[in-house]
């Protein structure tokens, strides 16, 4: 047993919350994530995000939701600050946005951010994941335009192509 708790601790802390553990258990390690994520070591090694992943997941009330959101708003100008990529904070920040049941406030940050590519295919993925099948080809349409990797270009191409084949769209394939 200590040879999984070993190989993966954050995955195995995420598996537990799953489970659904007494709200003791729930609050203890929210306190120790809000004790314990803004230290510059987990910042400098990238271990905060894995922090802030799991504190969306144990946010259980209005006010832990908040504190969540206001931490990250913090975080995300500390990133700025020391010139750190912000998207993947940002994809946390949208997480908890969802979560806390602020839809408009999370579609409005995603696509204010679309030219990120993390971001945009972030959105694709919700937008696959609701059925939203007219707004995954425009966002992947739109991600055609922007200054994209190759590799991503590429999975918007791919996508676009399975999309136009389902449908039996000749002119597009």
């Amino acid at each position: 047993p200590e040879a999984i708790f070993a190989s993966n601790p954050v995955r195995n802390l995420h598996r537990l919350v799953e489970k659904k553990p007494a709200p003791s258990l729930l609050q203890s390690l929210w306190d120790y994530c809000i004790q314990e994520y803004s230290k510059l070591a987990y910042r400098t090694n990238g271990i905060d995000l894995l922090f802030f992943k799991l504190m969306v997941q144990l946010a259980q009330d209005d006010a832990q939701q908040e504190n969540l959101l206001e931490a990250l708003q913090a975080y995300k100008e500390k990133y700025r600050e020391e010139g750190r990529p912000a998207a993947p904070l940002m994809l946390i920040e949208l997480s908890a946005l969802e979560r806390a049941g602020q839809a408009e406030e999370a579609r409005r940050l995603m696509e204010s951010n679309l030219m990120q590519h993390d971001v945009l295919l972030y959105a694709i993925q919700q937008a696959v994941v609701k059925g939203q099948i007219p707004r995954v080809k425009a966002l992947a349409i739109t991600g055609l335009r922007f200054d994209m990797p190759p590799e991503v270009k590429a999975r918007l191409e791919e996508m676009l192509l399975q999309l136009a084949e389902k449908d039996e769209e000749q002119g597009d394939i």
